[in-house]
């Protein structure tokens, strides 16, 4: 705030020396008219609120009061009275004065200057003259008529400068706050971050896919699990354990001016994670799909290369995608210091989806089936949705500090809707181009093709630490870590059964036992990672 050289400050003596006269003016001016230093600084300390029986949302910091301060609940008005002398001015009396120590009067009178620190202002008092120190021809009074035997009203001080109406008061120059408006009650005050995960998920387990065996191996042999010359080439282990990448996007509006409460918006997701096979007879010798044969009751495998009997090629691909959502009120409990616990109640929404897709395609080598070629594919999607009720808790530690530091913990209670589908179909095609289709791949067949849904009472827990670092009083960066839990969860690769009845491949009938066969398979999930961010307020 810039201070006029021409103005001079008086104060009444109700902060004063206690004198027996009323509280009276200083006035005597320097040079051209600029008010000297001996005149004193008429300053009162900051407003502290009145007791109204309603909780304060602010604190005391170094002995002085930080929060915000409504205009009707000041000790003292905020109208300014002040006595300007003209320039051509150059009379006037001087006052006894007490001045503060460390004060720099041409500092303070300049148009470049700021008031001082909270903590030298309040060392000085207010001054008192003599009574025939009276406004003098050539002096006006503004805003307020100065009369004999009226009392002059204090200015508040505050450091920064004065807010009209409701005052936010600083600490030292790393604190900041929201926009005030004279009215008492502040512009809604609206924030946002943007974030960057880098997240790792739970692994999806699968059986063994894709098998391959040495140069040699019998036919009847070949790609079968359990012979020593087999190998597994896909699957039989966990898929999409890696790290990926991934965004959080908040954005949150401040019901209060001293962010007390306030309502947020968020939403993450993850980059999908792929894993996938792709192989042919320019590549392996021998390639098969490994599978038991209920009907022989032993270990089996569908061939997709072997010399002289079937050439072909066979894709596989494992999906898995991540994402949440949720809406809170925030508000705070309670405040120790500069640090606060808050809380908040919403609602939240997490989704998790699998997918296994297998495709082949092969062309016989062999009579009486020479040319034929086969294009089947088998598709295992399961999508998990829950919806539900949240309450969470945060520490923030000093949150209008340069430097700050918050944990959380989320807890959520809903349902969570598990979704499977499974697919699959068979294209026939003979060497004299006749085509036929049927549904049914080779792990997917008549007995466990369709849609299954299943609601599970489930939940979702969501713990965290964070530091943030200030850049300005608008712009902060953040970094943290965070981990999920999700639930009562159904994963595509649990949803296989690999056992299969192969009468039921067209085209044969079924006979006997029906598999492979549908089951739910439940379990958690857990997603965890470190996040970089940056927070702007508007």
């Amino acid at each position: 705030m810039r201070l006029v050289p021409s103005i001079v400050l008086v104060a009444s003596t109700s902060f004063g020396l206690a004198m027996p006269a009323i509280g009276q003016m200083i006035a005597k001016t320097v040079g051209d008219g600029v008010v000297s230093a001996d005149a004193g600084v008429a300053t009162a300390a900051s407003p502290q609120p009145q007791s109204t029986g309603r909780a304060r949302h602010g604190h005391y910091r170094n002995g002085r009061y930080i929060g915000y301060v409504p205009k009707h609940e000041k000790q003292q008005p905020t109208t300014r009275s002040m006595v300007r002398s003209m320039p051509h001015a150059r009379t006037g009396t001087p006052a006894d004065k007490t001045t503060s120590p460390g004060v720099n009067p041409n500092a303070l009178l300049s148009n470049n200057a700021t008031l001082p620190s909270a903590a030298t202002a309040r060392q000085v008092q207010y001054t008192t003259a003599g009574e025939a120190t009276v406004p003098t021809e050539g002096m006006i009074v503004s805003e307020t008529p100065i009369t004999e035997g009226m009392p002059i009203q204090q200015m508040p001080y505050v450091e920064n400068g004065i807010v009209g109406g409701g005052e936010v008061i600083y600490d030292e120059g790393s604190y900041c706050s929201g926009p005030i408006l004279d009215s008492g009650w502040p512009m809604l005050e609206l924030w946002g971050r943007v974030e960057l995960l880098s997240w790792w998920t739970q692994e999806m387990g699968t059986p063994i896919l894709v098998t391959t065996s040495s140069d040699g191996t019998a036919r009847d042999a070949a790609g079968v699990l359990g012979e020593s010359t087999t190998s597994t080439l896909f699957g039989g282990v966990p898929l999409n354990g890696d790290s990926r990448t991934g965004g959080r996007f908040t954005l949150g509006a401040w019901l209060d001016p001293s962010h007390f409460s306030s309502l947020e918006f968020s939403y993450l997701t993850l980059a999908e994670e792929r894993a996938t096979f792709s192989g042919s007879d320019t590549d392996f010798n021998i390639l098969a799909r490994p599978f038991f044969n209920t009907q022989d009751i032993a270990e089996d495998a569908r061939l997709i290369v072997f010399p002289s009997v079937v050439d072909g090629s066979l894709d596989v691909t494992v999906a898995t995608s991540f994402r949440m959502g949720e809406i809170a009120y925030r508000r705070g409990l309670m405040q120790s210091g500069a640090s606060r616990l808050q809380m908040s109640v919403g609602y939240r929404y997490a989704n998790l989806d699998d997918l296994i897709r297998v495709e082949e395609n092969t062309t016989s080598l062999e009579a009486p089936t020479t040319g034929t070629t086969i294009s089947l594919f088998d598709e295992f999607h399961t999508e998990n949705s829950f919806h539900g009720g949240q309450v969470g808790l945060f520490l923030v530690t000093d949150p209008m500090a340069r430097w700050s530091m918050d944990l959380k913990a989320k807890f959520a209670m809903g349902s969570t809707q598990n979704q499977a589908i499974i697919s699959g179909q068979r294209t026939s095609t003979t060497a004299q181009g006749v085509s036929s289709t049927t549904t049914g791949g080779l792990l997917a067949q008549a007995s466990n093709i369709g849609a299954f849904e299943n609601n599970e009472f489930s939940s979702v827990i969501e713990v965290g630490v964070g530091v943030r670092r200030r850049i300005s009083c608008r712009l902060s960066t953040t970094f943290g870590y965070d981990f999920v839990h999700m639930s009562d969860v159904v994963r595509a690769g649990n949803i296989i059964d690999r056992q299969i009845n192969t009468s039921q491949i067209p085209p044969s009938e079924l006979t006997g036992t029906a598999r492979p066969a549908f089951n739910f398979d439940i379990g958690g999930f857990w997603a965890q990672g470190l996040r970089w961010g940056l927070e702007y307020n508007y």
